[in-house]
Formats: C-alpha cells, structure tokens, sequence
C-alpha cells in the first residue's frame, strides 16, 4: 500500500488555503489576514489533479520568509499529482511551525546533523581509473574490461555497472 497525502482528495485552492492559513499563522497572523510574501509555482497550471510521471511537471515549489525561514524555497515532487504534493508541502510545513513553537526545531536538528554524510558522487575519470583527458582508444580499452568485470550477468553489481557505462559516456560527450 502507497501513502497517500491526500486521501479525501482535497482540491487545488483548499491545499493552497491550507498552506496559506500554516505560513499566515506562521507570521503571526490570524483570522483573515493574508500572509506576505508567499510564492507557489507549479509547471503543471492548471491541471493539478493529472498524474505526471516526470517529477519536474508534478513538482510543487514555495517560497515564504516566515518564522525563523527567510525567502525558503522547498520543493515536492514526490506524489504523481500536483495537488498531492501541495497538500504534503501544506501538512509539512504545519509541522515544521509547531515543531518550533513546541521548540522542538533544535530537537530535529540534532537529528539531521547526526545522519552520514550524502555520498559525494565520483568524477567520470575516477570511475574509469584514467587521468582527464586521456586518448579515446585507451577509455575504449579501459571501458571494455571494467565492464567484463562488473557486468552484473557474470556476477558483478548492477549498481557498479551502471556508474561505468553512465562515466563512459560522460567521457565520450566530453
């Protein structure tokens, strides 16, 4: 089963009222005043409720100075539906805003600071084990015997595979 952010299938203009009233609330203001300085940009204007399978036609961005949060952009993308990924944004920042009126935020901080480190992705060269610039006959050579070795038919892995033949033809575009 998928998770669903918007299971009664809210509409476009509640999600958006929604993250309205949390960035107002958020900016200290009440009852029907209007918050400053919100932006929502969605490529998919205005059929928000379409399935998209590209994440960039499906993503959701808003910008909002707020709290502690000056001109913050976030950005979902998860969810095939723009509408669904309005409402994720909506719920979450309502979290992040009671988060840091709990004063949990130095909480959930600590948290983040203590994941690993993202792993840096290698360069083309690295991969292929060869100085830049080396000569196409010798990338060629070097391309056919690591990938003897990681391809995953013979035993190798997948994922090694697939980062040689993604730095092999990185090389080749130069």
């Amino acid at each position: 089963m998928s998770y669903n952010p918007n299971p009664q299938d809210q509409g476009w203009v509640t999600c958006r009222d929604r993250l309205l009233s949390t960035i107002a609330k958020w900016q200290g203001l009440y009852g029907s005043q209007k918050p400053r300085g919100v932006t929502i940009e969605c490529a998919a204007a205005p059929r928000y409720t379409a399935s998209f399978s590209a994440a960039e036609d499906r993503a959701v961005s808003v910008t909002f100075t707020a709290g502690k949060h000056v001109d913050k952009t976030v950005t979902v993308d998860r969810f095939a539906r723009p509408v669904d990924n309005l409402w994720a944004l909506a719920l979450g920042l309502d979290d992040i805003r009671m988060n840091e009126l709990r004063g949990l935020d130095s909480v959930a901080q600590q948290v983040y600071e203590a994941l690993p480190a993202p792993r840096q992705k290698k360069s083309p060269w690295e991969v292929l084990g060869l100085p830049v610039n080396s000569a196409p006959d010798v990338i060629e050579a070097v391309y056919r015997t690591k990938a003897k070795r990681l391809h995953p038919d013979i035993g190798g892995s997948a994922a090694a595979f697939k980062e040689l033949t993604e730095a092999y033809e990185a090389v080749k575009r130069g």
